[in-house]
């Protein structure tokens, strides 16, 4: 069955809904309510780079949606991405698409095309700016189209990437962030005409300009519990970065470096929050008996962590603004459309690393990128050189032109071994994966290593060679968190279900991000339109509540 084409609302009678509903395969859905019946609308929330571990230290501070998901949900205790790379766009991409980064194509955020010679962006498009053309497969989005053509899917988020890849293919619209106006845009992809009305008017509210004139202030949490929530304050020198954070610059009217620092604060997420009421409404998700997807990446956490890390007062508030607009956003669903019918799962696209600084002060390892790193790599790629008697055929990075090396007459075998051996004497790199042993997969020696590696490699689009650093070291010089490694603070995320009819409490037993879009794909009854090839594993005959 086709997927009803891109901006439409494909209109059936009732008794062709309900011929679709008795003729597909798989289509007697459980359904979030346990009885057959099908949820109205479905929420997919992910919040961009929250591990689990916020979960434990900031529970007892949590009262708004964090709190409902965790009281009254199913929470699977033990969900990590299974690929090495742990970033924005593959990690939506294994969420939505139930597929490894290996098989959906979306390796990185940006990757090196070896066609046109040119670093590429996982949702840029010469033709439409922003769409999901380099996706190489469906999502649940699309799966719920083709069961059900008068199904609406829409995505928003603070990032573009994010909106855009969680829609799939061929949702109904998919919006962003603007940092030009502070309201939300999208791309010709998906509107070719334009916006809808109801966006436009969205961003003419101006509900960004609320924030000019008064900083970013947190809201108050006492000291003792800060500190019983692993909040420190590591010394800054002689440049100290503290609250309050000015928004914007010297200017007497909100501009473009105002909007900027307004998507580096929570109040991007209380505006993706408001946005999401206002699609809810004027797009009339949830009313009618056609189950309805909303996808929302909630993106304040990863710029903020980036900059100040997961141990910071500005982690902790961005969390608290979260937990409380999450709180907001579900009651207003429950008013809307009712609790009944109402799905919810709560998840993240990566983790984060502790700032080495606070593992050192704590007296546990950890460093980061240095300019005696840089100058390793560098020398052994000189004396890598110094072996070969013509340049060796580099491209970009750790890419190779692979068809001027043949012409070379080296054997790829033998310089593998030369790379690893070079580039695994520097103290930073643990071990140096060639996209020759990744694509001969991950054999059957059960390591947990190679299988992320393969798991995240792409014979077109990833490198020639990839590096997995050691534990706890930090890729980013200066200062600030990052992520992207295969370990388990970046890989470990909740994965949260809260939906009538569902089991509440903890599952102990270990799954997979890619899990999650077969799971409600199952939830939905949509067995008969699920790509069979899925990496990711149907686990809904096991979240219902005995009847």
């Amino acid at each position: 069955m086709s997927i009803c084409p891109r901006l439409s609302k494909c209109v059936l009678s009732s008794v062709l809904v309900l011929a679709l509903l008795v003729l597909l395969p798989g289509a007697a859905p459980v359904g979030a309510a346990g009885t057959g019946s099908l949820p109205r609308l479905v929420v997919v929330i992910v919040a961009d780079q929250f591990p689990y571990d916020y979960l434990d230290r900031f529970s007892p501070l949590l009262h708004g949606g964090l709190r409902r998901l965790l009281d009254e949900g199913l929470s699977f205790r033990h969900a990590t991405h299974a690929h090495a790379l742990t970033a924005t766009c593959p990690g939506h991409a294994s969420l939505l698409t139930g597929l490894h980064p290996s098989h959906s194509g979306i390796v990185a955020n940006h990757w090196f095309d070896r066609k046109t010679g040119r670093s590429v962006y996982c949702v840029g498009d010469a033709r439409d700016r922003r769409s999901p053309r380099r996706l190489q497969a469906t999502a649940l989005g699309d799966w719920l189209r083709a069961a059900y053509p008068q199904a609406r899917v829409f995505s928003a988020s603070g990032k573009d990437r994010a909106a855009v890849i969680m829609g799939g293919r061929h949702p109904d619209g998919a919006f962003w962030y603007d940092k030009r106006s502070g309201g939300f845009a999208s791309s010709r992809y998906y509107y070719p005409e334009g916006v809808p009305a109801w966006v436009r008017e969205f961003t003419r509210q101006r509900r960004a300009d609320g924030w000019f004139g008064q900083g970013w202030r947190p809201a108050p949490v006492e000291g003792a519990a800060a500190r019983a929530a692993g909040v420190v304050a590591l010394d800054a020198g002689l440049f100290p970065d503290t609250f309050p954070h000015p928004l914007g610059g010297l200017s007497p009217a909100p501009d473009t470096a105002y909007y900027d620092d307004l998507f580096r604060s929570p109040a991007v997420d209380t505006l993706l929050a408001g946005f999401a009421r206002t699609l809810v409404e004027r797009e009339g998700l949830g009313r009618d008996a056609a189950p309805d997807l909303l996808l929302l990446s909630f993106s304040a956490l990863d710029t903020v962590g980036h900059r100040y890390g997961p141990n910071s007062a500005e982690v902790l508030d961005t969390v608290l603004n979260l937990d409380r607009e999450l709180g907001a956003l579900l009651a207003f669903l429950e008013r809307r459309v009712g609790a009944e019918h109402l799905l919810v799962a709560f998840t993240s696209d990566h983790g984060v690393q502790a700032l080495p600084e606070l593992r050192r002060q704590r007296h546990r390892g950890g460093r980061r990128l240095a300019a005696a790193d840089v100058a390793c790599v560098q020398n052994a790629g000189r004396r890598l050189q110094a072996h070969y008697p013509t340049p060796l055929p580099w491209r970009r990075g750790f890419y190779l032109d692979r068809q001027g090396l043949a012409q070379l007459g080296i054997d790829r075998a033998d310089l593998d071994r030369r790379v690893k051996r070079a580039l695994e004497g520097c103290g930073f790199i643990e071990r140096v994966w060639s996209s020759v042993e990744l694509e001969a997969g991950a054999g059957d020696g059960g390591d947990t290593w190679r299988q992320l590696f393969v798991n995240g490699h792409h014979p077109e689009r990833s490198p020639d060679y990839a590096l997995q650093m050691v534990e706890n070291f930090t890729p980013v010089a200066g200062r600030g968190a990052d992520h992207g490694s295969p370990y388990g603070y970046d890989r470990h995320v909740p994965l949260l279900l809260l939906g009538s009819g569902l089991a509440g409490g903890a599952i102990d037993t270990p799954v997979e991000t890619v899990d999650l879009a077969p799971t409600l794909a199952g939830l939905l009854g949509l067995a008969g339109v699920v790509p069979a090839d899925l990496d990711g594993r149907d686990r809904s005959s096991r979240l219902l509540a005995p009847r």
